[in-house]
């Protein structure tokens, strides 16, 4: 069993507080990741677990603060993917990096 799975006590999401223990540090809210706490005998250590999903909301925010429908509308373009799960529907991180990319490489040609 490796270090990690042998102190992990806790994982909570980022945007919720952790445990109230005075033992506990780390940051209260880092977007998009979850963050795990894990108590040695020292010290804190975290370690961020990245996601493959993202609800059009936080799509939205990832991309700088865009509107709903201009996710949407990229979604319709097939700029974007968006999955459903049940009757979600979220958009992939590889399609936002994707996105991100293709942006970046644009932005690049322009100049």
């Amino acid at each position: 069993m490796n270090f990690l799975a042998q102190h992990v006590t806790s994982l909570h999401h980022a945007s919720k507080n952790p445990p109230n223990d005075r033992d506990w540090q780390g940051p209260i809210y880092a977007n998009p990741v979850i963050i795990v706490y894990v108590r040695t005998d020292t010290d804190t250590q975290e370690a961020a677990v990245t996601r493959s999903l993202y609800s059009i909301d936080e799509t939205a925010e990832q991309l700088g603060g865009i509107s709903r429908t201009t996710v949407y509308e990229l979604v319709s373009a097939g700029e974007l993917t968006k999955v459903k799960l049940g009757r979600r529907g979220l958009v992939t991180a590889e399609s936002i990096a994707a996105y991100v990319d293709r942006l970046k490489f644009a932005a690049g040609d322009a100049r």
